[in-house]
């Protein structure tokens, strides 16, 4: 079989199963085994595939046809420019979290000197990591509850030669009496009633990165009620933010130090920082 019909091929059966992205995903696949940028595939569409491509596309079409996140099924994700590895163990970073990165980022390089971050609800590190790559001279903790996703980020870290310390427990627990320059958190913050109508290839996510409860505000109040412990004089915190949440998590975090509301890039209002040094 040539790269062109197993492309249409698979096209057609991820169609089938999920119309939303379909070709796009057959695209990468095809792309992942030819070891080729996708602007090559029109010319290696009569290139021969060989055994061992057959077989690696055959085991990740079936995974991506069962509603297996493309992301785990390539085992890599990118983002702000940088390839993490990513699997089952915890939530695939998406391109809307970058806003978060690039705020604190630009805090933290206003403020210089070796500063401290702490990346809450880490899971499989990307935010803590790319603030760590983006400044090496800041000192990085990531936290998260559960030790399959910090088993990821240690992995993310080693492999792109990052120093940073991992805890396990459940938000500020495991860091207890410590204070951070920044505080930069993803939560879960899917509402509990929303859940079964996920995609599924979300479904397919651990439940615990996604859950946050009746409103999707629970892990929100348990940060805003830590925060004034944890932050630095002059910290502040970045907080991603769920469709429609942006103002009650800003109302919210006001009693902490002064707010500010940031879009991503397609406009939505994604992020929510407070300066506990008023800004």
């Amino acid at each position: 079989m040539t790269a062109g019909e197993w492309g249409r091929l698979a096209a057609s059966r991820l169609i089938a199963a999920d119309p939303i992205d379909a070709e796009a995903d057959a695209d990468w696949l095809l792309c992942e085994a030819l070891g080729a940028g996708r602007g090559a595939l029109a010319r290696l569409d009569r290139v021969q595939l060989g055994e061992r491509e057959s077989a690696s596309l055959a085991g990740w079409l079936a995974r991506r046809e069962s509603g297996e996140p493309l992301q785990y099924v390539l085992g890599y994700v990118e983002f702000m420019g940088i390839r993490f590895k990513c699997d089952g163990r915890a939530l695939i970073p998406r391109m809307d979290t970058e806003a978060l990165c690039e705020k604190a980022i630009a805090f933290l390089a206003e403020r210089g000197g070796s500063r401290s971050a702490l990346d809450l609800c880490a899971g499989g590190g990307a935010i803590g990591l790319a603030v760590k790559r983006a400044l090496p001279s800041i000192s990085v903790v990531l936290s998260d509850v559960d030790p399959r996703a910090i088993s990821l980020a240690r992995e993310n870290a080693e492999s792109l030669r990052l120093d940073a310390e991992f805890a396990v427990g459940d938000l500020f627990l495991p860091v207890a009496g410590r204070r951070f320059d920044a505080v930069l958190c993803n939560p879960p913050y899917v509402r509990s009633g929303d859940m079964a109508s996920l995609p599924r290839e979300v479904l397919a996510e651990p439940a615990i990165a996604l859950d946050g409860g009746r409103d999707g505000m629970d892990f929100y109040r348990r940060v805003a009620d830590g925060l004034p412990d944890f932050l630095a004089p002059s910290g502040a915190a970045f907080l991603e933010v769920g469709d429609g949440l942006a103002d009650d998590v800003a109302r919210m975090m006001g009693r902490v130090g002064e707010v500010s509301i940031y879009s991503d890039l397609s406009g939505a209002r994604r992020v929510v920082a407070v300066y506990s040094g008023g800004g």
